[in-house]
């Protein structure tokens, strides 16, 4: 199924704007906040998707002679502007809610990630420190030289990329596909469950293990990291994303406008060093002492979810008459 994503604002600025914006000059039977609303309601994000067309794996165009052409429900000004400062006054206070959780979220990610630094030992005295070289198989990189030349739209090889990776997790909704040509030509980048993959480039040192489901995909542009029979995929996880780790790769990327981290800097790390049955037991007392954390936050973050669900369709609703406004609350 082929979604539509994109954005749409309402400015009162001159300027000079990248052409892959459309910019709309307003008529003067059309409120610039009401269009704003309309534009981002269900029914036209619907109407994009249906025209838009795809230029490269996973991303989409609309072209604009599609865009003008679209048909504009437009009630009187008057009425529109009431739906504008209904919608104005209904979606701040879904905001406030959302920012609001929000910001407890952050708080309790935040005492999640304090618990497990003080877990994994980071804080510990040097002499129990060595580099990572020392407990692992290998740290190798993804492709890197041109993987675009290798993308295919269907029939390929999945391949994971820096923005399926998050600090402890995978997103495997948006893959691209690598030709199996390319996949046989970089046996090096192929991935086995129980690797770790980490962000070199963006969000440097984010790390993730390779679930089972993934065992055999190809990489681009990520820091493979296969462990030894000295260290546990789940405790090399918990380590690479802690506040420790985090500060060592921010020391030693490099790039001016986004960090980028090396394998070099990488096998150089110095890490903790723990026995087997200790990295295991660790892994445990995080796990326990995680879990109502992060039940805590889904169900926050499906609240969220929930909100943002409720926001859209308020909008949908207001804008194509299927309620009321001026008797729904809200703004006169």
């Amino acid at each position: 199924m082929k979604t539509w994503q994109g954005s749409l604002a309402v400015s009162d600025h001159e300027g000079i704007v990248s052409p892959a914006y459309f910019v709309c000059s307003l008529s003067p039977n059309v409120h610039s906040r009401f269009a704003h609303y309309l534009l981002r309601s269900e029914l036209y994000v619907s109407f994009y998707g249906a025209l838009s067309k795809g230029i490269r794996p996973n991303q989409w165009d609309l072209p604009f002679d599609e865009f003008r052409s679209l048909p504009m429900l437009l009630p009187p000004i008057d009425e529109q502007r009431r739906i504008a400062d209904f919608l104005d006054t209904e979606t701040r206070r879904i905001d406030e809610v959302r920012a609001a959780r929000q910001r407890i979220v952050g708080l309790m990610v935040l005492k999640r990630d304090r618990v497990i630094d003080g877990l994994v030992g980071g804080g510990q005295s040097v002499d129990r420190f060595v580099p990572l070289k020392y407990l692992v198989s290998s740290v190798s990189v993804g492709i890197v030289i041109t993987p675009a030349a290798w993308y295919v739209p269907t029939e390929g090889v999945p391949a994971l990329r820096g923005m399926n990776v998050r600090p402890g997790r995978i997103d495997a909704s948006d893959l691209i596909q690598i030709s199996h040509e390319g996949h046989l030509l970089h046996r090096k980048s192929r991935l086995h469950a129980g690797d770790l993959v980490v962000v070199r480039t963006g969000q440097a040192g984010a790390a993730a293990v390779v679930p089972p489901e993934l065992d055999g995909v190809n990489c681009i542009d990520l820091v493979i990291v296969r462990p030894g029979a000295a260290l546990v995929s789940k405790f090399a996880e918990y380590l690479l994303n802690s506040s420790y780790a985090k500060r060592r790769v921010s020391e030693f990327s490099v790039g001016s406008i986004q960090a980028h981290f090396n394998v070099a800097a990488m096998k150089a790390m110095p890490v903790p060093r723990y026995s087997v049955c200790e990295q295991e037991r660790i892994v445990s007392d995080i796990e326990k002492a995680v879990e109502p954390i992060e039940q805590s936050v889904s169900r926050m973050r499906e609240q969220d979810r929930l909100l943002v669900e409720r926001r859209q369709a308020l909008i949908t609703a207001a804008v194509t008459g299927q309620i009321d406004v001026t008797t729904a609350g809200g703004g006169g």
